[in-house]
């Protein structure tokens, strides 16, 4: 397994993590390591949701134009 060292955290930031750890019942290098995760995962996620959206408006717009382009026609046409 992978280790990582993280140096000069800020006092803040350590002291809110010790909190939060204890709050859990948990040690600081569990919550980072479950923080970093979920992280990792949340990216990946909003990656997969971003790919998803651009396909559907790509369908939508192509979807739109199907609809509208024989309505713009015919009203041309009077």
């Amino acid at each position: 397994m992978a280790q990582l060292l993280v140096r000069r955290i800020p006092e803040k930031v350590m002291n809110d993590l010790k909190r939060m750890a204890r709050d859990d019942g948990t040690s600081v290098e569990e919550l980072a390591r479950r923080t970093l995760a979920a992280t990792v995962e949340q990216r990946q996620q909003w990656k997969d949701f971003a790919m998803w959206s651009e396909s559907f408006r790509r369908g939508q717009k192509r979807q739109l134009r199907d609809i509208t382009t024989p309505l713009i026609r015919k009203d041309r046409a009077r």
